[in-house]
This record gives structure tokens, C-alpha cells and sequence, in this order.
């Protein structure tokens, strides 16, 4: 949880200097760097915690510019109207 809540907000500024797309394939890296070694982990916690964080890095990266464009593309109709 640490690693997405300190990647959020760099991954933001990063979405917007090079765009959603460049991050959203960059974090989707990531997180694919972090799972695949994950399928091997053995029981020690240090060898489990790195790839974890490998994995938490990559949501970090995807839920900040995830979080500001899905409303900035959603249609206006489908939108809820604001609460008085």
C-alpha cells in the first residue's frame, strides 16, 4: 500500500508531461515484472516482499492517471448530475 500511495502522484505528473498511454504501458511493464517472478517465489518473506513491491510499484503507477482520465473520457450522459 506505501508504493501506491508514493507512486500515484508521480505517475500523474509523468501522465501529464507524456500521456496516459505512455504510463499506462510503462506501469503495465511493471506490474508484469513483479508477477512473473512472483510465480517462483519460494518461502522466504524477503523474496516475497521485493517481488510485492515490484507489483505495488506498477498499481501506483497505473491508479493516479487511471483515476483521472476514465471521468475525463466518460461521455457526458453517463455521467451522474451534481448533487445540489
Amino acid at each position: 500500500m506505501p508504493y501506491l500511495a508514493l507512486m500515484s502522484p508521480i505517475a500523474g505528473v509523468i501522465a501529464d508531461r507524456y500521456g496516459y498511454r505512455a504510463v499506462a504501458s510503462g506501469d503495465t511493464a511493471v506490474i508484469l515484472i513483479g508477477t512473473v517472478p512472483l510465480l517462483q517465489a519460494g518461502d522466504d518473506l524477503g523474496d516475497l516482499a521485493w517481488r510485492l513491491a515490484v507489483i505495488g510499484i506498477g498499481h501506483g503507477l497505473f491508479a493516479g492517471p487511471d483515476a483521472a482520465t476514465v471521468p475525463e473520457r466518460t461521455p457526458p450522459e453517463l455521467m451522474a448530475p451534481p448533487e445540489a
